[in-house]
């Protein structure tokens, strides 16, 4: 498997239009240094088990969304850079899923809109061309079914119009099976009508579906499905005209947001538990398609419990205790815990999403699927960011995260519960946007220990995000973060144990199919290098290593140089810099 770095050393442009980017990191970096927690030197023992497994990078590992509003997605030379940085899985249509009807490729009117108003599709983001960009990336998607409304807008989303879209992609021509009308008497045909469909070339004149006529006879084999997209956000805990973005027309919109509001906030159309069972409905109907897929439901991050480290801090969330509300102003000590949504975060009304939806469907899926965002503020107003807090999140968070939904899996999902999956559509972090190389060793930090747990998928960055790619094809530091973990690791390569003293260096490590040993260190310190002492234990292996480095040291453009090392080595890591070390195996 050829290195990224390789590919791209040899395509300069790339390189060239990160300049500008690579000068905003570094002087995001010391100007956001004062935020950052003061800390001594880190050092740190880093141990790797070399015989010791812990997970593999699945197949759909690496992911982005495809969002239907970006204008540049099929730009010719986006496979390419997919490739280069590991991306197999494309996550679609993204955002909009609620109103977007695959068939048409048309969107239902935002909200019950007057004068009606609609999303914003780029005219080469259709089904169609979105199965031709695959083929191009050698890749697969996970794919979100329209939850929120039917194909008029008079009502929620139809069983039937996403079991056609399975018979789309993973039909054959030659079935029979009648998929049949929605509630509304549209009739979605036959599983052959629509593979047939896919199978055949564009007629000389369009009848209005020749976006779907691809010539691809063989079926497509899309094993992912998602049903809606944050549904919790479809106006059932609304307050204050906030949680009401999600489209979702079980319950109708009214007039304006105070009407709205009044008529969805606790509508039982809109709870966690017709959510759930609806998609029960959702797998059994397109299950009729194709058995094989899996389904996946929408739900969020458990609660974690977050150390305050300043007494005096006046937290103005709830942490937990009493009802929500009663501790708000409330003067914290040093060493107290809080508790909330997510990481400790935001509103804790929708802390039943989670237990509802699984008792309504937990025998019946396959995965569930969340949107990860930290928070991190300081004391004592918690306005300020706190960068230090949300590059530690993925060693003091996600454990706790990963561990409540196992515990949801175990409770509400009787014999089933021990094969659900958990997929990651989205990681953030308030407050890093405007310093995208911390965003980047954040997320790096973040996908990989998700995958360490088992994640199927993590979805890294919307493709049209600049810190990605931007307008111009040219990478950004999220895009360079996923191609130190492809560096690290590839499909089905083994995830083996490791361990860091300090959690300032983080570390990961895995197996390489030709037997070499790759361990990733990512300091998140902006100011002071730090030490690894790295001791692995098990094999053999050869003393003309390789390094490969990301961060503010290198201009947020990847460098790599040779490395003397043994079975126990020192290496130094600049400060806010991704390093993988590559260890060969003694021939």
């Amino acid at each position: 498997m050829r290195e990224w770095l390789s590919w791209l050393e040899s395509n300069l442009r790339f390189r060239h239009r990160c300049s500008i980017l690579a000068c905003l990191c570094a002087a995001i970096v010391v100007s956001g240094s004062v935020l950052v927690r003061a800390e001594e030197h880190c050092d740190a023992k880093v141990n790797v088990e070399v015989e010791k497994t812990r997970n593999s990078m699945a197949l759909r590992a690496l992911a982005s969304d495809a969002a239907l509003s970006d204008a540049n997605l099929m730009n010719d030379e986006l496979p390419d850079l997919l490739h280069a940085v590991g991306v197999t899985t494309l996550r679609y249509p993204g955002r909009s899923a609620n109103r977007y009807h695959w068939s048409t490729y048309k969107s239902t009117r935002i909200q019950g809109s007057d004068p009606a108003k609609f999303d914003y599709y780029a005219p080469n983001n259709n089904f169609g061309k979105f199965v031709t960009l695959l083929g191009k990336i050698g890749g697969t998607a996970i794919l979100t079914v329209n939850y929120g409304s039917n194909l008029d807008g008079s009502g929620g989303g139809e069983p039937a119009e996403a079991a056609a879209w399975v018979a789309y992609c993973n039909g054959k021509p030659s079935d029979t099976k009648e998929i049949g009308k929605d509630s509304t008497g549209h009739d979605w045909k036959s599983v052959g009508y629509w593979a047939t469909l896919r199978a055949s070339a564009p007629l000389p004149s369009d009848d209005g579906v020749n976006f779907l006529r691809i010539s691809h006879p063989a079926p497509l084999n899309i094993r992912y499905w998602e049903i809606g997209t944050q549904v919790f956000s479809n106006g059932f805990y609304m307050k204050d005209g906030q949680n009401n973005d999600e489209e979702d027309l079980h319950a109708a919109y009214g007039m304006d947001a105070k009407e709205n509001e009044k008529t969805r906030r606790g509508n039982p159309k809109l709870s966690p538990t017709t959510y759930g069972n609806e998609v029960v409905e959702f797998a059994k109907t397109m299950k009729a398609v194709d058995p094989s897929i899996k389904i996946g439901a929408v739900l969020l991050p458990p609660a974690v419990k977050e150390a305050i480290t300043k007494a005096g801090a006046q937290f103005v969330h709830w942490n937990g205790e009493g009802s929500p509300g009663s501790n708000q102003g409330r003067s914290i000590g040093s060493g107290a815990w809080i508790e909330g949504v997510g990481s400790g975060l935001g509103d804790t009304s929708q802390i039943d999403w989670n237990p509802s939806v699984m008792k309504a469907c937990g025998g019946a899926i396959d995965f569930v699927i969340i949107h990860w965002q930290v928070g991190k503020y300081l004391p004592p107003d918690f306005k300020r960011v706190d960068p230090a807090a949300i590059l530690s999140a993925p060693y003091t968070d996600l454990p706790q995260v990963v561990s409540g939904l196992v515990e949801l899996f175990t409770k509400y999902g009787g014999t089933n519960g021990g094969h659900i999956q958990l997929a990651v559509s989205g990681i953030s972090a308030s407050g890093l946007e405007k310093n995208p190389l911390a965003k980047a060793l954040f997320l790096a930090d973040s996908t990989v220990s998700l995958i360490e747990d088992g994640a199927l998928t993590v979805v890294g960055s919307e493709l049209n995000d600049a810190s990605f790619v931007d307008s111009k094809n040219g990478l950004g530091p999220v895009a360079y973060a996923l191609g130190m973990i492809h560096i690290l690791a590839g499909p089905n390569d083994p995830i083996l144990a490791s361990e860091s003293s300090n959690p300032l260096l983080a570390v990961h490590s895995a197996k390489r199919a030709d037997g070499s040993v790759r361990i990733m260190l990512i300091n998140k310190d902006p100011l002071k290098k730090a030490t690894a002492k790295l001791s692995l234990k098990g094999g053999t292996f050869a003393n003309n290593g390789v390094r490969f480095d990301f961060g503010n040291s290198t201009g947020c453009v990847p460098s790599k140089s040779a490395l003397d090392v043994s079975s126990n080595f020192s290496v130094d890591v600049p400060p806010y810099t991704i390093s993988v070390i590559v260890i060969p195996r003694r021939q």
